[in-house]
């Protein structure tokens, strides 16, 4: 941050655009949380993965109402330590 002059903000949108670039090179796509939405918005390269997680949030409609795929785990079920409810459940 120092060496580049960066507020904590722009250290941030470096690091997601340079992450991101890196992942495209490999012909990858990136899946992220739900804060790089709330931050970047529709400037998130369009084959970006929303990760929806925070308890009360709805940031999958706005997402997908923008073309955006998401991966859905708000529920407190639905993430690494709720693998026995199934899908019919939720």
């Amino acid at each position: 941050m120092t060496s580049k002059g960066f507020t904590p903000d722009e250290s941030y949108e470096y690091f997601v655009n340079r992450t991101q670039d890196i992942a495209h090179s490999q012909g990858r796509d990136v899946v992220g949380w739900e804060e790089i939405w709330n931050h970047f918005g529709t400037q998130l390269d369009p084959s970006t993965i929303i990760h929806q997680w925070l308890p009360g949030s709805s940031v999958s409609k706005n997402c997908t109402a923008h073309g955006y795929r998401v991966l859905w785990s708000t529920d407190g079920v639905w993430y690494l330590d709720g693998l026995d409810v199934t899908w019919q459940t939720m």
